[in-house]
């Protein structure tokens, strides 16, 4: 069986069908009805890297930049 919806995936779970990864940030609100059991990796933790990419000759590539700054702002806020 498979899911791509967060609630569904949580819902399998919470029916007994195996166990998935939701991002911690909606541990919360997609958990609050379910009978599960939430945990967190131990150090190191996963991470990923995340990366944006537009074509050499695109109009919009100073939105992108403009994208990218904030990107980088929220990012050395943490």
């Amino acid at each position: 069986m498979d899911g791509s919806l967060l609630l569904t995936l949580v819902q399998m779970v919470s029916s007994g069908i195996g166990v998935t990864l939701i991002p911690e940030m909606a541990v919360d609100v997609e958990t609050c009805a379910a009978t599960v059991v939430t945990m967190r990796f131990d150090e190191p933790a996963p991470a990923r890297t995340v990366g944006l990419i537009w074509r050499k000759n695109n109009p919009s590539e100073s939105h992108f930049l403009r994208i990218s700054d904030v990107i980088k702002d929220a990012y050395t806020m943490e």
